[in-house]
């Protein structure tokens, strides 16, 4: 069985600092997708509301994801903005879960660019 290294009070702080230090820095990608099909996705206006709102897609409307790559695999969507035909954005927040989001885009969008956030 492994030993593990009792810590001083002081060793676990700055190791706490560092963890603290590093999940702030999880990188955060915005990705860009085309809508393939007639689709309606629910969202919310507001981060902390449950009142859902269904957006309905048309093709070749353009969403860009907010994802949080806190777990390589499994990123966390943070926002969903919607581009409009004139270029003019609105920002909604996701109401299904990472996992269902990415597998709703990877069925229905398509991938066409994805830069880091600031």
């Amino acid at each position: 069985m492994k030993q593990f290294k009792e810590l001083s009070f002081s060793e676990y702080f700055l190791s706490k600092q560092k963890l603290l230090e590093h999940a702030e820095d999880c990188p955060r990608i915005y990705s860009s997708y085309r809508v393939k099909s007639y689709r309606k996705v629910p969202l919310t206006e507001d981060y902390d509301s449950n009142e859902k709102i269904y957006i309905s897609f048309k093709p070749n409307d353009v969403i860009k994801v907010l994802w949080e790559y806190e777990n390589v695999h499994f990123p966390t969507a943070r926002n969903v903005i919607i581009v409009s035909e004139d270029g003019s954005t609105q920002t909604y927040y996701p109401c299904w879960g990472s996992k269902k989001l990415l597998t709703w885009i990877n069925t229905h969008a398509k991938e066409i660019e994805h830069d880091s956030a600031s």
